[in-house]
């Protein structure tokens, strides 16, 4: 006397249409639910936009036996270079006046607040593109921004690009 537990049951879609029948203000009220909480979300969260340009630096092509490197130094340190003239405190500052993110009747403390925040809302991010070998590389970096206005954000990344 074995009993076998092993039958399989096979689900149509007439079975799962009857399920969520059956459950209807379940279904319902579940769905109502996520639409109130996403548009409370959108509401109330503040709106943050990203703008981003990459900044590719590329290695000398023509062999140094025939034209002499106008810059000296790997490319790693001139991308260094790079990003530090471009997170200076002036470079920075010039932007901020320009896009009015430091209007002229800021303190000084006011000032350098607004410009490390801007320091905090501007990221670089290093990137080296290449064959396996290390060969043809191609290194640069991404630099991102983040505003509450899209044009300043678009604006500023595109006057902190320009600056690399």
């Amino acid at each position: 006397m074995e009993l076998s537990m092993s039958s399989t049951i096979q689900l149509g879609m007439a079975d799962y249409w009857g399920m969520v029948r059956r459950r209807k203000w379940m279904v319902l009220g579940i769905v109502l639910s996520t639409i109130a909480v996403s548009v409370v979300l959108c509401v109330v969260l503040p709106k943050n936009y990203r703008s981003s340009a990459t900044v590719l630096v590329e290695g000398q092509k023509i062999s140094t036996s025939y034209v002499k490197s106008g810059v000296e130094g790997t490319t790693d340190g001139r991308l260094n270079a790079i990003q530090q003239t471009v997170m200076s405190r002036t470079s920075l500052t010039k932007v901020a006046e320009q896009f009015g993110l430091i209007v002229a009747q800021m303190s000084p403390l006011e000032r350098e607040q607004a410009v490390q925040n801007m320091r905090q809302k501007a990221k670089i991010t290093k990137m080296r593109l290449g064959h396996a070998k290390g060969l043809d590389t191609t290194e640069g970096f991404t630099l991102t921004f983040d505003h509450s206005d899209p044009v300043v954000a678009m604006k500023v990344t595109e006057a902190l690009a320009v600056l690399a």
